[in-house]
């Protein structure tokens, strides 16, 4: 019915309004409600409208890029990195590192040290000096890669910022001029808005002054990045990384194995799900014990007070950035969070069952690659306390699955050349 052209044009729209209500439009407060509204409407056009188009991948572009792209491209990073360094030294200069701003940073530099210092099995004890004895919450791989920072007495936040200079990195690497696709102008503005937004105002969502987000983008981009590459093995490490930070995309994991299994794909499926234990293993309960593993798995049920305290104390969360959490609290707080684990676990595997079964009379593409957009799109959006900085994780897959398809030969230049396209 549509041309890959015309639907390109769909997915350009898709992303570049998802960026804009996640970026600049939050400057209209007043219009917030409008804006979240259409971010998970523009959200879920990139969804639906990925299946649709040919199967992307990390190694089918359309042609090798000439040595004047390439060139472009090093000088590209080079500027790249001497932008966000100096526009990060700024936020850092500007903003401490500070328990009563934000206690995510001070929480994982205890941890560390505890860590550091032989102390595994007390690594998530409370703290005592933190809200009169908080108790950490955070994953293994969330907090672990600032240990290097802690150890040195480094400004931790630099972790994070080299996390995602390296984000930054993988898009202009999928980043491919043309001039008779709008590709290239629609991309390099939505990540040109991305930029300029983190590192230009991070007075309206705290992102790089005060948070550990970078960490979590970037696994979530190696995670897309492996879904692209097609291999299993890569797809279940950095899932695993991605389910210790945050399981954002925790219904992706049985969505995905569901589809290796009904694609044929058996063993495949149980390479997938054995890797996922043993790094969960490794990374969880052999070093720091079941009972933080159970201690762990309890937090959800005390969301809801949590997110009930947030509102009391600051209300804005809720009304002036995007998410639906607005529509529900304070009074509907618990129904709130039962369709966040529901639609969190569910929505995956229906999307994967229920394209699978279309796809046996139309053709269907990267139904995983949808179906984690899918995953966080629904967690986030659903989400009990929407802080602004959570959501760029959904907005670099946007960007990044958005490049890599619109590098992507269509499915007549496949059958021309033959060459197999991994993905589908």
């Amino acid at each position: 019915m549509f041309s890959k052209k015309h639907l390109s044009y769909w997915l350009f729209a898709s992303l570049l309004t998802e960026t804009l209500c996640a970026t600049y439009c939050l400057k209209l407060p007043q219009y917030s409600a409008l804006f979240s509204m259409l971010y998970f409407i523009a959200g879920m056009g990139i969804v639906l409208l990925m299946p649709a188009l040919p199967p992307a991948s990390l190694v089918n572009d359309n042609l090798p890029p000439a040595r004047s792209v390439r060139y472009m491209k090093i000088l590209s990073l080079l500027a790249l990195a001497l932008a966000i360094f100096f526009t990060s030294a700024r936020i850092l200069r500007s903003v401490d590192i500070d328990v009563h701003n934000a206690d995510m940073l001070p929480v994982i530099k205890v941890m560390n040290q505890r860590m550091l210092q032989g102390h595994f099995r007390e690594v998530y004890d409370r703290i005592p000096g933190i809200w009169n004895g908080t108790r950490p919450i955070y994953l293994p791989a969330m907090w672990l890669p600032f240990a290097p920072a802690v150890l040195f007495d480094a400004d931790m936040r630099w972790v994070p910022v080299i996390a995602l200079f390296f984000v930054f990195t993988f898009f202009v690497i999928r980043l491919r001029p043309g001039k008779k696709s709008p590709a290239f102008f629609v991309l390099l503005t939505a990540g040109i808005l991305l930029w300029c937004w983190i590192f230009l105002e991070d007075d309206m969502h705290g992102l790089v002054g005060m948070t550990e987000e970078g960490i979590v983008i970037l696994y979530y981009t190696l995670l897309l990045l492996a879904i692209l590459s097609d291999q299993v093995l890569l797809i279940a490490i950095a899932a695993s990384l991605c389910l210790l930070s945050r399981y954002a995309m925790i219904g992706w994991v049985p969505a995905f194995a569901a589809y290796l299994f009904l694609r044929n794909r058996k063993q495949e499926s149980f390479i997938f799900a054995a890797v996922i234990m043993a790094v969960i293993l490794l990374l969880l309960l052999l070093p720091f014990g079941w009972n933080n593993f159970v201690q762990l798995l309890e937090l959800p049920a005390k969301y809801i007070p949590f997110t009930e305290r947030v509102w009391k104390d600051s209300p804005e969360v809720f009304t002036d950035g995007l998410g639906f959490a607005r529509f529900f609290v304070p009074e509907h707080t618990a129904l709130l969070h039962r369709l966040l684990i529901t639609g969190s676990l569910l929505t995956p595997l229906l999307f994967v069952l229920i394209s699978i079964y279309i796809g046996r009379e139309k053709r269907l593409s990267n139904i995983p690659l949808a179906t984690l957009k899918l995953s966080v799109l629904v967690f986030y959006n659903f989400i009990d306390v929407p802080y602004t900085y959570l959501f760029y994780t959904s907005s670099f897959i946007s960007l990044i699955a958005v490049a890599a398809l619109a590098n992507t030969p269509s499915h007549d230049e496949i059958n021309a050349t033959g060459v197999p396209v991994a993905g589908s």
